[in-house]
């Protein structure tokens, strides 16, 4: 190997270390909430395992076209995330019946959806029952993760230039503008939700490659969890009134399931509209301009870093 190379590499090597790091403090944390000896709160124990998984994979995407083993170790997190969605699913239908009632509740009865609740905490503490108890499927998962998380950290070596995570960016920016497109000229649910899986993918790269750009990094990223936002309570509304449709003869007409129905779809409609103008103006860039300005702010943070400067904050001005 030449001295040139071996500095080129040592200078990106920060990156392959905070990949490495971040994917670890991940899997730790995942690991520790499936080894808990009582899941009190299960629903809020599965949100933060899958966003632990969520995260990971975002991290192999930065590399996912310089590493063969990219499909395996994503597949691996996607499925083990698979095995816990019914519990989200059911905590987030509740989570939208709060989202409706928070916001139109000086216009509707404080108990007009009592029976609605009852009836899906009913339905999630039966899916809680069923991942805890029946299938075993937290301490299944705990057992599967222990033993990848090495690999999965080792899969970052290497990882030390822009040309290695440049692609994996713009693959993940170029699919979340072609979602918002199709998002744009449709009111499919699909749509939206795709976008918002590009949106958190996007979120995630970026937050490993702050260091480059700190300010204008962390302004775009927090733009980009309001559209998740946004994206995720049309989500958690659309799968409430789905289950609302699927289950009417079960939730009778009586528990207030019309006017629920009814505030959903004006209150899905407003998200959309405020996601997709949102979305505008994060994903107006061509990709190829977008990588272009992180790779100028990535070769100016590795020159500031060879020339030894001291960080701006520290200048007196």
């Amino acid at each position: 190997m030449s001295k040139k190379t071996t500095k080129k590499s040592d200078k990106g090597a920060w990156i392959s270390k905070r990949l490495a790091a971040s994917a670890q403090q991940e899997c730790n944390n995942a690991i520790k909430l499936l080894n808990k000896e009582k899941h009190d709160h299960v629903g809020e124990d599965v949100y933060e395992i899958r966003q632990n998984f969520k995260k990971i994979r975002a991290l192999l995407r930065l590399a996912r076209d310089e590493k063969d083993n990219y499909s395996r170790e994503n597949k691996f997190f996607r499925d083990e995330a698979r095995k816990i969605a019914s519990v989200r699913h059911a905590n987030s239908m509740i989570e939208g019946l709060d989202l409706i009632q928070q916001q139109y509740n000086e216009r509707i009865y404080k108990k007009a959806f009592s029976d609605i609740r009852i009836h899906l905490e009913e339905h999630r503490d039966k899916e809680v029952e069923k991942v805890l108890q029946e299938n075993h499927v937290l301490q299944d998962m705990h057992q599967n993760l222990e033993p990848r998380c090495e690999k999965t950290t080792s899969f970052f070596k290497g990882v030390d230039s822009f040309k290695t995570i440049g692609s994996g960016i713009k693959r993940v920016y170029k699919r979340g503008k072609k979602a918002h497109t199709k998002a744009l000229n449709s009111k499919s649910t699909s749509n939206l939700h795709d976008l918002k899986k590009r949106v958190n993918y996007l979120i995630d790269q970026l937050d490993a490659i702050n260091p480059v750009w700190p300010k204008f990094l962390k302004a775009w990223s927090e733009e980009l969890h309001e559209l998740s936002a946004f994206l995720g309570s049309y989500r958690d509304l659309a799968m409430l009134n789905d289950y609302l449709q699927e289950n009417n003869t079960k939730i009778s007409t009586e528990d207030g399931a019309y006017l629920l129905g009814t505030l959903i779809t004006g209150h899905q409609d407003q998200l959309r509209k405020h996601a997709i103008l949102l979305g505008k103006k994060l994903y107006y860039l061509d990709p190829k301009d977008f990588i272009a300005l992180l790779e100028v702010a990535w070769e100016t943070h590795a020159s500031g870093m060879d020339k030894k400067l001291i960080p701006s904050d520290k200048l007196e001005r």
